[in-house]
């Protein structure tokens, strides 16, 4: 009895525990609703060159290009913003993230990189291929869209978020 109780409480603390905040307490950030479809997202050069980059890339390994989705790049956005007002590169929320694109795009795969306060498109992708993780985001063969967001925090230091699905 004691433990069916027991067990009755800890399912509903985690349930609880699951929707209204991050492991650390943190509350979730509120997503910017988005109309269907999404509008369409505005990449700067920046961005553009960052996304032409990582095609180059995986072209030149015999993979297909990624084409830029606009939904997936306003979630690069909404994460940006938080990450901005957190003053910290992280992956917090991604499962949220994930699951928006999944229903969204009816997607089963997503992946994500992020990164801070690098000075170039090539800068941060260099990066990303120098790291076993971001790099295998990049080469995912099943991997055909991506959304991508480049913002700047009060500083100037860039904050990037790049997202794929397939």
């Amino acid at each position: 009895m004691k433990s069916s109780v027991f067990t009755a409480m800890l399912l509903v603390s985690i349930i609880i525990g699951a929707n209204t905040a991050h492991a650390f307490g943190r509350p979730r950030p509120t997503p910017t609703p988005m109309p269907t479809p999404a509008p369409a997202y505005n990449y700067s050069a920046e961005e553009l060159e960052g996304m032409r980059l990582i095609n180059q890339h995986r072209v030149s390994m015999g993979l297909g290009a990624v084409t830029p989705n606009d939904f997936i790049s306003y979630q690069c956005l909404d994460h940006e913003t938080y990450m901005i007002k957190k003053n910290v590169a992280s992956h917090d929320y991604f499962t949220d993230r994930a699951n928006a694109i999944q229903a969204r795009l009816s997607a089963t795969n997503v992946g994500e990189n992020v990164a801070y306060n690098y000075l170039s498109p090539q800068s941060v992708v260099t990066a990303w291929l120098n790291s076993d993780g971001h790099r295998a985001n990049i080469e995912k063969p099943k991997f055909k869209r991506v959304g991508y967001s480049v913002r700047a925090n009060s500083s100037g230091k860039k904050y990037y978020t790049m997202i794929f699905s397939d």
